[in-house]
């Protein structure tokens, strides 16, 4: 994912596609002695969707890391 950022594509990991692995298998013709647990949809940023322009601010450090020495 860090890699197609550093080339300006987005991508976001799907892991609901773990629990269809069965279908996933069948479609891609992948074999069942692999495990499928997520896949990553990838591509270019549409920045007139709105969605691609909201920024969600992030907590504190110190309220969501424990530091114990």
């Amino acid at each position: 994912m860090l890699s197609l950022a550093a080339r300006g594509i987005g991508s976001i990991p799907q892991t609901s596609l773990g629990f269809f692995a069965d279908v996933v298998r069948e479609v891609l013709g992948v074999s069942a002695e692999f495990k499928l647990l997520l896949g990553i949809s990838f591509g270019y940023h549409d920045d007139a969707s709105k969605g691609n322009t909201e920024r969600l601010g992030r907590a504190p450090l110190t309220d969501s890391v424990t530091l114990h020495r």
